[in-house]
């Protein structure tokens, strides 16, 4: 009875949730869930803007943040209002505050590396100041229904995790875009017309009939003479 609702081979999960009072469907939509992280490459290009929430390191609350991926990572304003803490908000009142690393690497197909980012209140090192960097990490939760991020440095000041996540509906096929634009291209054909003009010519015979008459006449004439 362990292996129901199909969570075959994990009973203590399914010994988890049966204790939390949860139902069969939930059991059962818990058993379905796609949860896996992708290859970030395959949408290199492709731009998400979200509004993010921040790990306590990084100050807590809530921002706005635009991935282009394969090309820069960036961070934009605050969100204070309850009311703006979505993705529209962030979308028509994006503004840029600094950059958080440009493309550099992708390791096991799994996570991008930005480099060479904006250095103000990064730490000092040798007298020179460091640039922020970050990581990016996309996963397909079918759970969640929109594309939400998480923004946490796990691994020290100015040292970014970017975590998009969302459901394979918000993540375009690979290299798609999630911002289509429509370039119309315009043939034009040029018709050349060639026009003929045919001069004719007429030509006139004038025909002299010369009679007997005539010739005794001219004939006079000259013995006249």
């Amino acid at each position: 009875m362990g292996r129901a609702c199909g969570f075959a081979g994990r009973p203590s999960m399914h010994r988890a949730l049966q204790a939390r009072g949860l139902g069969a469907a939930v059991l059962l939509a818990a058993a379905r869930a796609t949860v896996h992280r992708m290859n970030p490459d395959a949408y290199n290009g492709d731009e998400f803007i979200v509004a993010g929430t921040q790990s306590a390191a990084s100050g807590g609350g809530w921002r706005c943040y635009k991935v282009v991926v394969g090309t820069h990572v960036q961070q934009g304003q605050t969100i204070n209002n309850d009311a703006d803490k979505n993705n529209e908000y962030c979308e028509q009142h994006w503004r840029f505050e600094r950059s958080l690393g440009d493309y550099d690497h992708t390791v096991h197909s799994l996570v991008q590396y930005y480099t060479g980012g904006a250095d103000d209140g990064c730490a000092l090192v040798d007298g020179t100041r460091m640039d922020r960097e970050s990581q990016l990490i996309m996963t397909e939760d079918s759970r969640e229904s929109k594309l939400s991020a998480h923004v946490a440095e796990p691994n020290g000041k100015c040292k970014y995790e970017v975590a998009l996540t969302g459901p394979i509906t918000v993540f375009p096929t690979s290299t798609s875009t999630t911002r289509t634009s429509t370039s119309t291209i315009t043939t034009t054909t040029t018709t050349t017309i060639t026009t003929t003009t045919t001069h004719t010519a007429t030509t006139t015979t004038t025909t002299t009939t010369d009679t007997t008459t005539d010739r005794r006449q001219r004939r006079r004439g000259q013995r006249s003479w």
